[in-house]
């Protein structure tokens, strides 16, 4: 054809069918999605049990909804509503050692004592931990504090906290709450959880 011919060239068949397929096949393969669905996911009133969640949040949620209750009930009644470390009115469940800093020791009872909202914030005392330590020998003496010091040394995050392990500790909490039993040292909550274990009255 000249260079310069204003005569459009007629495609062959087998072309324009294939075109005409893959205009066809784009549009069933890869639909435009829908932006409302997409941005906007129908809510749903379904929420997940705590049993069956991931086992970072379902150590989260043992941690609030039932060993912080648990641990501020507990000082609240055996101590007068007062502070570990500053005699304050109990308001949190302060750590000794930090969840950060000793993961396996984050649902410790021994580990775990009723704080004041100053003494547990890290913007104002820090957690206070010169005043906790203080505060735990007075009440419990030095073989206490020096037998948390070493639970924390052997503590490991990814071994004490699997899921079977929190399960339990979730109930034991539940059970100890309810019944108003109040344990300060691992090993008497450990011997409560086995023997709930033992007895059925944990199921996994």
């Amino acid at each position: 054809m000249p260079r310069y011919s204003t005569i459009s060239p007629k495609m062959c068949p087998a072309c324009a069918y294939a075109a005409v397929y893959r205009t066809k096949t784009r549009n069933t393969k890869n639909p435009i999605p829908n932006k409302k669905k997409l941005f906007n996911p129908k809510p749903t009133n379904k929420r997940t049990p705590w049993r069956e969640k991931f086992t970072g949040d379902m150590i989260n949620h043992v941690q609030t909804k039932f060993c912080n209750p648990y641990i501020r009930e507990r000082d609240n009644t055996c101590f007068f509503g007062k502070s570990i470390s500053d005699n304050g009115k109990i308001a949190d469940a302060g750590h000794y050692y930090s969840r950060g800093a000793k993961k396996g020791m984050a649902l410790s009872p021994q580990n775990i004592h009723g704080q004041s909202k100053s003494g547990n914030s890290t913007l104002f005392k820090g957690g206070d931990l010169i005043n906790y330590r203080i505060g735990l020998v007075k009440r419990f003496g030095e073989d206490y504090v020096k037998d948390l010091d070493y639970l924390a040394m052997i503590s490991e995050g990814s071994k004490t906290l699997d899921r079977m392990n929190v399960i339990m500790i979730g109930e034991t909490y539940k059970y100890l709450l309810k019944n108003r039993i109040w344990v300060f040292r691992q090993s008497e909550f450990d011997k409560i959880k086995f023997e709930l274990y033992g007895k059925g009255k944990i199921k996994i």
